[in-house]
């Protein structure tokens, strides 16, 4: 996430001079922002693009009843929202509280408690899509795993080869994808560890060993045919040199 927004977050206040403020820092931050001035608006955006997290306005038009804080997460599943509010009232704490808002600040809040809020809530949103897409794939790869153990059943006339061959690729995909996937969970791990701790701990180094170990279930795949392989020697001695460091 290097040269990419840490997050996209939606700023929802009918206070004009609030909203730029707060996407001002947000974005100075590394976030990219987007401004709804009411909740109408804000909820036709939740409807047309993708967002880490909504920054909320309590008392704005579009937002009776908290309506839009309700329905953003079945807008977007699982979307964190921030409330934010300058007249904070129990009533509107408690019924935060029951729609699970990742936090209530009152105006005026220091640009701390807003970057401490939005980071939390961008991470908790990362780590929610990357469980979500793990979740997807390996449901398809049931399905698939599945549609080969049928042809296999009962001595049917699958072809042997072909079943095997069809197995592995399965297997090999889903390793090379498993492990793409828990280098970008170190990746937001990293993104956002702000202690130093023990060189040989953090998780940059690990995701060296990830890239090695990626590479080698790629090239296995390309080459589970052949027993002589320059890839495989090669890939060989690079674990072999990680190991030893």
């Amino acid at each position: 996430m290097s040269e990419q927004a840490k997050g996209r977050v939606l700023v929802a206040d009918d206070d004009a001079a609030m909203r730029r403020s707060v996407c001002r820092l947000l974005g100075l931050k590394g976030y990219a922002c987007d401004e709804a001035a009411d909740g109408v608006s804000a909820h036709e955006q939740l409807k047309a693009s993708p967002y880490d997290v909504l920054i909320c306005d309590v008392d704005m038009p579009g937002n009776e009843d908290l309506r839009l804080i309700a329905t953003a997460p079945q807008l977007q599943t699982g979307l964190p929202v921030i409330v934010i509010t300058g007249v904070p009232t129990l009533d509107s704490a408690v019924r935060s509280l029951r729609l699970a808002v990742a936090a209530y600040l009152i105006k005026p809040f220091t640009p701390e408690e807003l970057l401490t809020e939005t980071a939390k809530a961008v991470e908790r949103r990362q780590f929610h899509l990357a469980v979500a897409q793990n979740r997807g794939r390996l449901q398809q790869i049931c399905t698939e795993l599945q549609q080969v153990e049928a042809g296999l059943e009962g001595g049917g006339r699958a072809d042997l080869p072909a079943s095997a061959n069809a197995y592995l690729t399965i297997t090999f995909r889903n390793a090379a994808q498993s492990l793409a996937e828990l280098r970008r969970v170190l990746e937001l791990m990293n993104a956002s560890s702000t202690g130093d701790g023990d060189s040989s701990q953090h998780p940059s180094r690990v995701l060296v060993l990830l890239q090695t170990l990626s590479e080698t279930v790629s090239v296995i795949e390309k080459t589970k045919s052949s027993f002589k392989s320059k890839e495989l020697a090669e890939l060989r001695r690079k674990i072999q040199a990680l190991l030893k460091d």
